[in-house]
């Protein structure tokens, strides 16, 4: 049930407002109760032939032309991918070329890429399209659809205005978009805090330990400083899992002698992150996300499924506990109220606050993403 939830997502997407407490409930009981089941123990062979990733020729890195339309947005993952020409370098794409080549370049699970893909399709693009797809980053007249540029929820506004429906407040490098004013863009000091957790360590590897680490620092930190921060049920709980465990699953580097982990450098860290400089001076440059050089996959047949994935929430709770929180400040900072079954009921969550009093967050569909703000045009009503 654990890790089949999140094709239960999608599976959920028809049932009403009423039904979400049900789910809510028996989500966060699980997830709370449960003992993860550990996979077997893999054996994993390193295979540099069939796990090296060409970034050469047709796949040489070429940055943005943000003149010319070129769309990058929070996913550094995607940015990298259109970058190389593994997606289309304009960065909207289709969800079977999102699918391929995610699993191709970066041995993400087909089940995990296949539901983000159709995921962002339906939220942030256009699932009617004769080719469904979506902007990795903001809006683009660059689709072929049935409704003329409209997608199921109206206008595909691509992933740059898709946080609440991804992950919560609290990203790994991105900002809280009440008090940042942007949730897509890396914020240089967020990127710092994770940076600076191994610039000093004579062979740094920003494995799952430190970002652990650095998901319970951004978490208390959004929730402390932030008076509309919000955690919702799927999009913080589960999905923003991804933001701090895909650096390290995904980024590091494979090797004969780390064959299932690799190893995550600061080169490395700082090249998907699109971030150069020295270790006293690190600089963003938007959209230049890019795959360095010698650069080695995961392992086939060792791809990171939903299996997997639905492991890490319990590592990351292990010595975090509060992370399974489910709610949001009340109009001021540390005042962090929890979702109660009770209130779920219905249309309306009194939770999130605003200068002028409580406001409602409707949970209608979107209440198993939690996307309050960001949902569509129309929904919140």
């Amino acid at each position: 049930m654990r890790y089949l939830f999140l094709h239960g997502v999608l599976a959920a997407l028809p049932l009403s407002a009423s039904a979400f407490p049900h789910v809510a409930e028996g989500v966060a009981t699980r997830l709370t109760s449960a003992s993860p089941r550990r996979s077997e123990k893999r054996t994993v062979t390193f295979d540099p032939a069939a796990q090296l990733v060409d970034v050469t020729s047709e796949h040489a890195f070429v940055p943005p032309n943000f003149a010319a339309g070129d769309q990058r947005g929070p996913c550094p993952g995607l940015n990298a991918l259109a970058n190389h020409n593994y997606l289309p370098h304009n960065g909207v794409a289709a969800c079977t070329d999102i699918t391929n080549q995610t699993v191709s370049v970066y041995g993400l699970g087909a089940d995990i890429t296949s539901f983000l893909a159709i995921y962002g399709a339906i939220f942030d693009g256009n699932i009617l399209s004769l080719d469904p797809g979506y902007s990795i980053g903001g809006p683009s007249s660059v689709y072929q659809d049935i409704l003329s540029g409209l997608g199921l929820l109206g206008t595909p506004q691509g992933l740059s205005g898709s946080q609440k429906k991804h992950e919560s407040d609290a990203s790994a490098c991105r900002g809280d978009l009440y008090t940042s004013g942007n949730d897509y863009k890396v914020d240089i000091n967020r990127f710092n805090e994770i940076y600076a957790l191994q610039s000093n360590d004579a062979s740094p590897s920003y494995d799952l330990d430190v970002w652990t680490g650095h998901r319970k620092e951004r978490f208390l930190k959004s929730k402390n400083e932030n008076p509309e921060f919000f955690y919702a049920p799927f999009a913080g709980v589960i999905a923003s899992t991804g933001d701090f465990t895909f650096p390290p699953r995904m980024f590091s580097n494979k090797s004969a002698a780390y064959p299932d982990n690799g190893i995550l450098d600061k080169d490395i860290l700082k090249s998907f992150f699109s971030i150069n400089g020295t270790d006293d001076n690190l600089v963003y440059t938007e959209g230049y996300e890019r795959i360095p050089a010698n650069f080695y996959k995961r392992a086939i047949g060792n791809e990171y499924t939903i299996p997997l994935f639905m492991e890490d929430p319990f590592s990351f709770a292990s010595k975090f506990p509060e992370m399974f929180s489910m709610g949001g400040n009340t109009g001021e900072s540390r005042q962090l109220r929890r979702a109660r079954s009770g209130e779920l009921d219905g249309r309306d969550l009194q939770l999130c606050g605003s200068a002028g009093g409580e406001q409602s967050l409707v949970f209608c569909v979107p209440g198993l993403v939690g996307c309050g703000s960001g949902c569509p045009e129309g929904w919140l009503q």
